[in-house]
């Protein structure tokens, strides 16, 4: 949060704060800290505490409930190392282009096309026989249309890993959606990677796994 509120938050103006604190991870001391340090930077921010942990329902949730004509969405695992400008976004968020991710290095950018996209194969023998391209939105930290944000949240299913549902055949409504729609890297000035993915170390060093199970993202331990 500290590197946001150095690169990012000052150079916007935010309408409200929404946030999904799931049950995971940590006891209920660790939440009450949690809320703390959200009252201490967003006064007003609305906390929502559902009883069960849901990566898709949490998304949902909050895309739902947001209101503004744009939307950040960021997680706690990620940390800024390039200022973003607000015009810099509006710029982007033109015609179809609905979201705008921030490049980090998880994206493998190879320095071509700055829309990212997804490629579904169909293979026989070994050999791949047919392939489709589908335009590709993510749950990294983005900028998106809140109209887009909020259109995709009710055709979102909360069961399913809400990054994945929108290319792999999942939940044909939802990718049918967004399919007319784009989503844009916004790359750095000093270096493309503007973000940096904090929550794959803390992972590995406590032997946690996340894996796609028939389409919906769960976490466990490296031995379970």
């Amino acid at each position: 949060m500290t590197s946001f509120s150095r690169l990012v938050f000052p150079h916007f103006s935010f309408r409200s704060v929404l946030v999904n604190l799931d049950p995971f991870a940590g006891d209920q001391a660790a939440a009450a800290r949690c809320k703390d340090l959200l009252r201490t930077n967003f006064r007003e921010a609305v906390v929502f505490e559902p009883m069960t942990p849901s990566f898709g329902g949490a998304v949902r949730r909050l895309w739902l409930h947001s209101q503004s004509d744009i939307v950040l969405h960021l997680e706690d695992d990620w940390l800024a190392v390039q200022r973003i400008e607000r015009q810099a976004v509006e710029n982007l968020l033109v015609d179809r282009v609905k979201s705008v991710s921030l490049m980090c290095r998880e994206k493998k950018w190879d320095g071509s096309s700055l829309l990212q996209k997804t490629t579904r194969k169909w293979r026989l023998f070994g050999k791949t026989v047919f392939r489709v391209e589908h335009n590709q939105f993510s749950t990294s930290p983005s900028f998106i249309d809140g109209a887009f944000a909020r259109s995709c949240a009710r055709l979102m299913n909360p069961a399913l890993d809400p990054e994945k549902q929108f290319s792999n055949g999942s939940n044909p409504a939802l990718q049918r959606f967004a399919e007319r729609y784009q989503n844009r890297f916004l790359i750095g000035n000093d270096g493309p990677d503007i973000v940096v993915d904090i929550g794959r170390d803390w992972r590995e060093q406590r032997k946690i796994v996340k894996r796609l199970v028939a389409g919906t993202s769960v976490w466990s331990s490296d031995n379970g």
